[in-house]
């Protein structure tokens, strides 16, 4: 679970560029879609600019954990399969994993390497009944 008030994350999308309005408001967030894993694919901000004006940005994929990143700016977002609300002045996300999806901790392969297990069990542990064989000669 990642928190932030609106102005911190409404910042992460200025410094990123996404956004340009000099004096700007959150008005809403919300995902737009998301890919059959149950991933976001599109996040979409609106945001009232200056004079009132309403606009709409979007940010797509694996971009959204570069900028929105954890609440305490440590790291980026562990992954994009989440929900995320609005509540009061915060924007709440509830995550739903790590990484990319592929099924595979790149911790955990590093941690079995170092102590000695060779990359085909530690394949065979993330990918139970898989079949490694040559692509090429």
């Amino acid at each position: 679970k990642e928190t932030y008030d609106r102005k911190l994350f409404l910042e992460r999308f200025i410094n990123a560029g996404i956004i340009t309005g000099n004096k700007c408001e959150l008005e809403n967030v919300e995902v737009k879609s998301i890919f059959k894993s149950g991933r976001v694919n599109e996040l979409e901000r609106t945001v009232v600019e200056d004079e009132n004006i309403q606009k709409k940005y979007s940010v797509f994929g694996n971009n959204i954990r570069t900028i929105i990143r954890t609440s305490d700016n440590k790291s980026i977002l562990f992954s994009t399969n989440f929900e995320i609300m609005l509540d009061g002045n915060q924007i709440i996300i509830h995550g739903k994993g790590y990484g990319h999806g592929v099924g595979m901790c790149q911790y955990g392969a590093i941690g079995q390497a170092h102590i000695g297990i060779n990359y085909l069990e530690i394949l065979n542990h993330y990918f139970p009944g898989t079949h490694i064989k040559k692509y090429y000669e």
